[in-house]
């Protein structure tokens, strides 16, 4: 039980980290993360206040939905092949 609450924690500190750099790399406030995303912004600002005030299904909502976005700006080209 220890090893899979530090694995989901270490996932949750990760996404923290990836929000927080989207937000301070991209220059992006919550809200304007949000509306790309289609994340709710009331979610993500408790989720970055602190990862226990958002239920199970609001924190892999949001994980989707940061992460595609995530992917997007990390590797905005594609090659054509």
């Amino acid at each position: 039980m220890m090893v899979k609450d530090n694995i989901i924690m270490s996932f949750m500190t990760r996404l923290k980290s990836i929000i927080e750099t989207l937000i301070i790399e991209y220059e992006m406030d919550t809200k304007t993360l949000s509306l790309c995303s289609g994340a709710n912004e009331d979610v993500m600002c408790r989720f970055l206040s602190s990862i226990n005030l958002v239920s199970t299904e609001e924190k892999y909502e949001l994980a989707v939905r940061i992460m595609f976005i995530y992917f997007v700006f990390k590797f905005p080209y594609y090659e054509k092949y």
